[in-house]
């Protein structure tokens, strides 16, 4: 793979990731719980960017 191409994706990729930490933090700031599945995806996005910073 193109080293460009890596770096595209794993920009989008962080993107999306960074989308999904926003939504969970907007629920919580309206004193909503997350789910065990919301939970679940909050813990692998937050793996998800550290791998990729």
């Amino acid at each position: 793979m193109r080293l460009d191409v890596y770096q595209q994706e794993a920009a989008q990729l962080a993107r999306y990731q960074a989308e999904i930490l926003t939504d969970a933090r907007k629920k919580i700031m309206l004193g909503n719980t997350l789910s065990r599945l919301e939970q679940n995806g909050v813990l692998h996005a937050l793996q998800v960017l550290g791998l990729l910073t």
